[in-house]
C-alpha cells in the first residue's frame, strides 16, 4: 500500500480500428474472414468495445479533468457474442461463424474462451460521461464495426492517435515517467526523452517505441 498517492485507472473495452485485432489485418479480423472464431454456447458474454479513436479522446479527458478512480472507456451498447460476431463477419464479406459448445471451446481454445464468449458481464461508461465528459464517436458498436474498413476514418484516427502521443510527451512528461525508489519508472509506451540533473550530472532518457502497433519499448 502507498498511503496519500491517487491515481486514475481508464479500463478500456475491446478496442478495435485501425491497428487492432479487430481492424485491418487485425488477428480477430483475419480469424473471422477464415471462418476460425465461433460462437460459443448460446454466445451470451456480452463484450464492451470501444473505438480506437474514442479510447484515445477518453485518455486526454483523463488527463485533463479526471479525478482520481476506475473509469470503463467503453461505448453504450454492450456486445452478445452472438450479435457482434455474425455482424462483424457480415461486414468484413466473411462466412457466417460456426457454433461450437462450451465443453469444445474449452478444450480447442481454452477456460478463457468459455468467460468471454458466454459468461462477460456488461460494463457501463455512466462513471467516464458524467465525469470526464466521454462521448464517444461511435456510441454503437455496430456503426463503427461499419467504418473498420473505410480508408479516411482510419486516416483521422491515426492523427488524433498522433495527438495524443504528442500531447502526452509535451505536456505530461510525468504521466511518462516518475520516480521510483529503484530508479526512474516508465508507466506509458510514448517516444520521448526524460532530462534531469542528478547530483550536478545532467542525465536523460530516450524512448523510442511503436506502440500501439507494437507492443514493446526500447530506453
Amino acid at each position: 500500500q502507498t498511503p496519500n498517492v491517487e491515481g486514475i485507472v481508464l479500463r478500456y473495452g475491446f478496442l478495435y480500428g485501425e491497428g487492432t485485432s479487430i481492424g485491418p489485418g487485425g488477428d480477430i479480423a483475419t480469424a473471422v474472414k477464415a471462418g476460425e472464431m465461433p460462437i460459443v454456447g448460446e454466445g451470451a458474454g456480452n463484450y464492451p468495445f470501444v473505438h480506437v479513436r474514442d479510447a484515445a479522446a477518453a485518455t486526454l479527458q483523463a488527463v485533463d479533468r479526471g479525478g482520481p478512480g476506475i473509469y470503463n472507456i467503453v461505448d453504450d451498447e454492450p456486445a452478445p457474442q452472438a450479435e457482434w460476431l455474425p455482424f462483424l463477419a457480415q461486414v468484413l464479406d466473411a462466412p457466417p461463424p460456426r457454433r461450437i459448445s462450451e465443453e469444445a471451446a474449452e478444450d480447442q481454445f481454452g477456460v478463457q474462451a468459455v468467460y468471454y464468449g458466454n459468461q462477460l458481464p456488461a460494463a457501463g461508461n455512466a462513471k467516464a460521461k458524467a465525469e470526464l465528459g466521454f462521448t464517444p464517436h461511435f456510441p454503437s458498436w455496430q456503426d463503427g464495426f461499419r467504418n473498420i474498413t473505410d480508408i479516411t476514418i482510419n486516416k483521422r484516427m491515426r492523427q488524433m492517435v498522433d495527438t495524443v502521443w504528442h500531447r502526452m510527451q509535451t505536456d505530461y512528461p510525468n504521466v511518462i515517467y516518475y520516480p521510483d525508489p529503484a530508479g526512474l519508472a516508465v508507466n506509458l509506451f510514448v517516444p520521448s526523452v526524460a532530462r534531469w540533473n542528478q547530483a550536478g550530472t545532467e542525465v536523460s532518457v530516450a524512448q523510442e517505441t511503436a506502440f500501439p502497433e507494437s507492443d514493446t519499448t526500447v530506453l
